[in-house]
């Protein structure tokens, strides 16, 4: 099955920004304080948005999605 995004979802900052100790409750504004470099990752992510599903071809897998995007790298750049 091939990863989407629902039609009609909006993301915060919040959904898309990560930083160290983000879910163990650090703040963004104490991981900015303590960095000493800022690393910005700007991909488009792994799921397609629903509203472009019907331009792709039928046969695109969700192995062809995985190898072409970010999915596999996402967890290590959030780590």
């Amino acid at each position: 099955m091939i990863r989407v995004v629902e039609r009609g979802t909006v993301f915060t900052p919040d959904d898309i920004t990560f930083w160290a100790g983000k879910g163990e409750g650090r703040t963004l504004e104490d991981a900015l304080a303590e960095a000493d470099i800022l690393v910005s990752t700007p991909h488009g992510g792994s799921a397609m948005p629903e509203e472009v599903r019907e331009f792709v071809v039928d046969d695109y897998t969700e192995r062809l999605q995985l190898d072409y995007t970010d999915c596999t790298t996402a967890p290590i750049y959030r780590a």
